[in-house]
């Protein structure tokens, strides 16, 4: 067993991640663990892994939540609950729990590694909110930029993000990359989705000619969100349940919505981030078809959003009544840097690990026996299956143009493991 010493170095509703490195007899590193311990009460400690089995979501982050069975750690990625007790889930996958043991005061973790070898061991206390500030910090630095004399009217009432909106609202976009750059810097919810819609209906109707800006166009770090919303960090959002009762399930759809929203502004960044992308080697432009596969996307995760909001009001609440967090974009940010990366991670990965979500999320609305909830993500449901689609049509077609070609297969396989979390 591993010594992680005195009890007391860890306190009352705490997580701390433990790294766990096993060293051959010539220091080379043979296994390595990245663990989180919960101390829960006084007595309870749970020892799991870090990576969640299914996406890849860090469980030490994630919502706790009581549950008939025990205490259960909420994936912040997909919503998937693991018990602390055992690693099971409802959903199919289990995550690798180790047994944790107080003797005298100390404490001690099983962790299946050999004892006769050398193990190191690190203990870094969980910030559940130091990555959200960071990056909020960021951000606002961003948004300020994206107009220098915002800076003249900050004694106002109105925000940076309002401000930038409203000149926003003045603008009319004659490309592509204009109309894109617009959606993502529109903070209200109700007003991105129908500015989607419009530059959807303008591309789909050739009104829109040019893809490119005749001038130089900031594209937002991370898109703003309405100051109306409760934004707060990963795993903070409240306990969304089972879906057996009507609070659970409006936790659910508005949990849903938001990913919709955050779906809505990723199909428009790939179109303007990436619109002046080239083939390497060949130097080919993306062709038009490109970008109509991805107003597709862009015009579907709006639907999504707008049936959802529908249904939440249905049910007596609407979209912002419950806290969200602005997680989903962290996939954006790490793949930022190549259309190739971009694809693989969050077009084709992350779309089709959402696939795997939504029959197990569909089955408890079900259960409930909630028709109309269920007609709403079975619509969303098929649709998400074309977007995967998408993603591969054209990682295909950007690796098969390249000069030399780039190997598919090794590729993706290769971006998988370096930047999928």
């Amino acid at each position: 067993a591993v010594n992680l010493g005195n009890i007391e170095e860890f306190q009352l509703d705490s997580r701390t991640y433990l790294t766990l490195t096993q060293l051959s007899r010539e220091g080379i590193v043979e296994e390595r663990l990245e663990l989180v311990l919960f101390r829960i009460d006084k007595d309870q400690f749970y020892c799991i892994e870090t990576v969640c089995p299914h996406s890849g979501g860090n469980l030490a982050v994630g919502d706790l939540e009581d549950w008939p069975e025990g205490k259960v750690v909420i994936c912040p990625y997909h919503e998937f609950e693991f018990s602390l007790k055992n690693g099971t889930s409802s959903h199919g996958f289990n995550a690798c729990t180790y047994p944790v043991n107080v003797l005298n005061g100390t404490l001690f973790l099983e962790s299946g590694l050999d004892a006769k070898k050398e193990i190191q061991l690190e203990k870094n206390p969980v910030v559940l909110n130091s990555n959200r500030k960071e990056r909020k910090n960021r951000v606002e630095k961003k948004n300020k930029d994206l107009d220098s004399s915002l800076s003249k009217d900050l004694e106002s009432n109105l925000s940076v993000t309002e401000k930038e909106e409203e000149k926003n609202e003045e603008r009319i976009p004659s490309s592509l990359e204009e109309w894109a750059v617009k959606v993502l810097i529109t903070s209200d919810p109700l007003k991105k989705v129908a500015t989607s819609k419009e530059a959807g209906r303008l591309w789909n109707e050739g009104k829109i000619e040019k893809i490119h800006s005749d001038f130089p166009i900031q594209i937002p770090e991370e898109p703003p969100r309405d100051s109306r919303l409760n934004v707060v960090p990963i795993g903070k959002e409240g306990k969304r349940g089972k879906g057996g009762t009507l609070e659970s399930r409006i936790a659910l759809l508005h949990s849903l919505a938001n990913i919709e929203q955050w779906a809505i502004d990723l199909a428009w960044d790939i179109i303007a981030r990436f619109c002046k992308a080239k083939t390497q080697g060949s130097d080919l432009p993306l062709p038009r078809d490109f970008y109509t596969d991805f107003v597709k996307v862009a015009l579907d995760e709006s639907k999504h959003f707008t049936i959802l909001n529908e249904r939440l009001h249905e049910m007596g609440s609407h979209f912002g009544a419950l806290p969200v967090h602005n997680g989903l974009w962290e996939s954006a940010t790490t793949t930022a840097h190549d259309l190739l990366c971009r694809l693989a991670i969050v077009h084709m990965v992350h779309e089709a690990r959402g696939l795997d979500v939504n029959p197990a999320t569909i089955a408890k609305f079900e259960r409930a026996k909630d028709t109309a909830s269920v007609a709403t993500l079975t619509t969303i449901h098929n649709d998400e299956i074309t977007h995967v689609g998408a993603g591969h049509k054209w990682f295909a077609w950007v690796c098969e143009n390249s000069s030399p070609q780039v190997p598919k297969v090794e590729h993706f396989q290769e971006l998988v493991r370096k930047y999928f979390r």
